[in-house]
């Protein structure tokens, strides 16, 4: 297993805001980035760990594959706004061919954001034909840490679901999209959340589900679906995973790559 995060490596991600912190990584089973590889990992930032000491889902993923002697390239949160376009710009922009694609983006191309995160994803799509040209959305005024307000918006991608998951059938044989956990307005974060932050977690699961309608070599998967009072211990902001996320999110997506219909650990 090999760390090949910039600047050693020569992937290109295209146009928006390059991530600066530690959850943006590139891990091969090569020592350099290759031609083909089994399988893509790719990640926002729910791909990697924000406490110290704690061992990622993806990490543990990446352990399975190396046991069973499968190829792979990892790959977490390259822009600050990891959508399925930074996907598409990667696989557009690169030459190397994946049999299998496991990607848990689909959370930040809906969440509210700051008009500032809004123009990051208008840079990576604009010129693309994914690009609609639609207004984003106006959310709500939202106080934020510093005691000011400010205005938060959701970016407006139209219908492009069917684009999206007719250009990804196309370039695996099998892919996982993974859901993200949604949570009750009335749960108690340490993190407060504005209110439209838990109506978009739905909303970004129903769009991930409706890309995989349209192809059937594209799954949707949520290996922590069910509301219950124990989901704050697995996601303490509602979105990144704490150790006990990150174990149970692993044990239950393992479980589910090893079935017998599903391919990836097939010989």
């Amino acid at each position: 297993m090999y760390n090949l995060s910039y600047p050693e490596s020569k992937l290109q991600f295209g146009p928006g805001n390059e991530r600066k912190g530690n959850d943006f990584r590139i891990i091969s089973s090569s020592p350099y980035i290759g031609n083909t590889y089994d399988t893509l990992i790719f990640t926002d930032s729910k791909g990697s760990c924000i406490e110290n000491k704690v061992v990622c889902w993806t990490d543990k993923l990446i352990e399975e594959f190396k046991s069973e002697n499968k190829t792979f390239l990892f790959i977490s949160r390259p822009k600050d706004m990891t959508t399925f376009i930074t996907l598409v710009n990667f696989l557009d922009l690169n030459i190397i061919s994946f049999k299998n694609l496991i990607t848990n983006v689909g959370y930040a191309d809906l969440t509210p954001s700051k008009y500032s995160f809004i123009e990051d994803i208008k840079k990576q799509i604009l010129n693309t034909e994914y690009d609609l040209n639609l207004v984003p959305k106006e959310l709500e005024k939202y106080k934020l840490s510093t005691g000011s307000h400010e205005i938060l918006y959701s970016y407006n991608f139209g219908k492009i679901e069917n684009l999206i998951s007719n250009y990804l059938s196309n370039k695996f044989e099998n892919i996982i999209l993974l859901g993200t956990m949604f949570f009750s307005e009335k749960i108690n974060l340490k993190r407060h959340r504005p209110n439209s932050f838990y109506k978009k977690l739905r909303e970004s699961n129903d769009y991930i589900k409706k890309i995989c309608s349209y192809n059937q070599n594209i799954n949707f998967f949520n290996p922590i679906p069910n509301q219950n009072s124990k989901l704050k211990n697995y996601a303490h902001d509602g979105v990144h995973f704490t150790s006990e996320g990150h174990n149970l999110f692993f044990k239950n997506f393992v479980t589910y790559l090893k079935q017998d219909d599903i391919r990836y650990f097939k010989k």
